[in-house]
């Protein structure tokens, strides 16, 4: 199963995982079907059942407050996404939670039109199908969807309680939050980092080492020129040799961070989605007890 730890604010350290989601959208689909949600709001009763039943599965310090803030997350990550399945060419992928679509192009066209949506291409949504329970019919009101598209368009608190999540595989070493605010599309520089350009990315590294061009831990001046040339050839004079150096950074720690897990008992690589993997949920529950540092896995290949 795959884990999503969402990094919270430093006030909240609030953690959901996918067990987590699923609870509380089955908690929130029945309060619907007893008829606990009128006029597009839950009923206090129904909250105080839903948090109830909720700290008993996961702890007291998921209290109402926690609750209504995840669930406006909930709806504005919703919004987004129908936003996008909206247009030609998306589809949603049920097995892994996530927006398909046949051809990267339909990816890369739509981002250079909506830059604020790139979180979606390797972003998944536990429970999107069940939340149309709660909300579809909510999202045919125009004053609705016009107010749920600014704030999904504006990035306004899509991940809750006022947090950022990025979109890497095993973040969470030392300082590296920081560093991939420089890389990453959340940075100053704007840098936005797609699939293709990692796969492209990777194939000039394997190049290079296969060339000679990598000895004693490091790539020669020349292969550094040569991998910029060639991706700046490809995807524009924005990814200088400094973005490429720090995102090679970003890709070793995320690689580390992989490595550490696979040697742990009860998690496997799976190769056809180039994600960490276990065989239960539990396996990540009891791990992230033990290790508390602030990392997540997502549907992010390279």
């Amino acid at each position: 199963m795959l884990f999503h730890l969402e990094e919270m604010s430093k006030d909240k350290r609030t953690l959901w995982t996918p067990p987590m989601d699923r609870l509380f959208i089955k908690l929130m689909v029945e309060r619907v079907r007893d008829g606990q949600f009128l006029d597009g709001q839950f009923s206090k009763h129904a909250w105080k059942h839903m948090v109830d039943n909720f700290k008993v599965e996961f702890g007291p310090s998921y209290d109402i407050e926690v609750l209504k803030n995840h669930y406006r997350a909930l709806k504005k990550n919703h919004i987004a996404i129908k936003t996008i399945l909206s247009e030609g060419g998306f589809g949603w992928d049920k097995e892994r939670e996530m927006i398909k679509v046949d051809d990267d192009n339909v990816w890369d066209d739509y981002i250079k039109a909506h830059p604020e949506f790139q979180m979606w291409r390797t972003k998944s949504m536990v429970g999107y199908d069940d939340l149309c329970t709660i909300l579809c019919d909510r999202v045919k009101g125009d004053k609705y969807l016009k107010n749920e598209k600014s704030s999904a368009r504006n990035g306004e608190n899509l991940n809750g309680e006022g947090s950022k999540r990025l979109n890497l595989v095993g973040e969470g070493l030392e300082g590296l939050d920081k560093e991939m605010q420089n890389v990453e599309n959340l940075s100053c520089k704007r840098t936005v980092w797609t699939l293709p350009m990692d796969r492209y990315f990777v194939k000039l590294l394997m190049d290079q080492v296969n060339d000679g061009q990598y000895l004693d831990g490091q790539f020669s001046k020349n292969a550094w020129k040569n991998m910029t040339d060639h991706f700046k050839a490809k995807f524009g004079s924005n990814y200088n040799i400094d973005v490429l150096k720090n995102h090679y950074r970003a890709l070793k720690k995320n690689y580390s961070s992989i490595r550490i897990l696979l040697g742990e008992n009860g998690f496997t690589w799976d190769k056809d989605r180039e994600m960490v993997k276990a065989d239960d949920d539990h396996v990540w529950d009891d791990h992230i007890k033990v290790i508390s540092f602030p990392y997540f896995v997502t549907a992010y290949e390279f």
